[in-house]
């Protein structure tokens, strides 16, 4: 069932989301629907976070637009006015590779009890590092959308998975060997962190520096729930206040010196937060775009 939405639009399912999509490129980009129809088919995953994420760029109502080349590829969307664009490249975590990852099942059954399970910090890094190659220098801010579709999203894709994907996962080091005991520490070895590695000489420096910011969404039937993490060294900064409420992760003390540790903290909310929910609202073409107005 689709209800209508305060602001005029109308809330619906991820089905409604994908169809309507579909419709505003058939109108709007007709040149865009073929590849966006062959991805539904050969990829249903990819192409239903690309639905998810343009409507919830357009329901924040930030213009988004099919940047990529039909020929020759590029990023997924162009966002803004011309002389303040932000490009946002949409990706996924294959929900196959998660279950097998995690020990998540895709479904939660009626039975479901509580149950362990890995984080997939590293599978996020390497969606981060594959798109950044593809980026190649942008000439606006960039966003990596990473996405994905599974019941526990929510835990996968939360405040927990922002954080580790900036430093990557935490480490306890404990002290061997003769002399006075020492107290063991939590450590940070950057091999999962999508902005930071070690240099020769042993101090962190920035990398991927042509992504501005990473937005993790997690997709569920009814919404979309959405975290990000802001570069700190960006070739192009992000403005991230038009996103709002979403909130972003930032490294507080960077750059950072010999023995630093990284300290993060969120800006929008001040506290550690969880993902900002979307409900889905299928894309509705306006009454100016009926027109044919740009």
């Amino acid at each position: 069932m689709v209800e209508q939405a305060e602001s005029g639009g109308f809330f619906g399912c991820l089905d409604d989301v994908v169809r309507g999509y579909g419709q505003w490129l058939s109108v709007k980009e007709q040149g865009h629907l073929a590849a966006f129809q062959k991805r539904l088919q050969n990829d249903p995953e990819a192409a239903r976070a690309e639905a998810a994420m343009f409507a919830l760029l357009r329901s924040k109502q930030l213009d988004p637009h099919p940047a990529e080349d039909p020929g020759r590829g590029g990023v997924d969307f162009v966002c803004g006015p011309a002389a303040k664009p932000v490009l946002v490249e949409v990706t996924i975590a294959q929900a196959d590779a998660v279950v097998k990852k995690t020990g998540l099942p895709k479904k939660i059954g009626e039975d479901e009890q509580a149950r362990a399970f890995s984080q997939i910090t590293d599978l996020l890094k390497a969606r981060a590092a594959k798109k950044a190659k593809q980026i190649g220098h942008p000439l606006a801010a960039t966003i990596v959308a990473i996405c994905l579709e599974h019941e526990w999203s929510d835990l996968l894709m939360g405040s927990l998975a922002a954080r580790w994907l900036m430093t990557g996962e935490p480490k306890i080091s404990v002290p061997l060997g003769d002399g006075a005991p020492q107290e063991t520490k939590q450590v940070t070895h950057l091999r999962e962190s999508a902005f930071f590695r070690f240099a020769p000489n042993g101090s962190v420096e920035s990398c991927r520096r042509n992504i501005s910011a990473i937005l993790l969404g997690g997709l569920s039937a009814s919404q979309t729930h959405v975290i990000g993490l802001l570069h700190p060294e960006p070739l192009v900064p992000l403005d991230y206040k038009p996103f709002f409420p979403i909130p972003f992760l930032v490294v507080e003390n960077w750059p950072l010196r010999s023995g630093d540790q990284p300290v993060l903290k969120w800006r929008l909310p001040e506290v550690d937060p969880n993902p900002v929910s979307f409900l889905h609202q299928p894309p509705r073409l306006s009454e100016r775009e009926l027109r044919g107005d740009h």
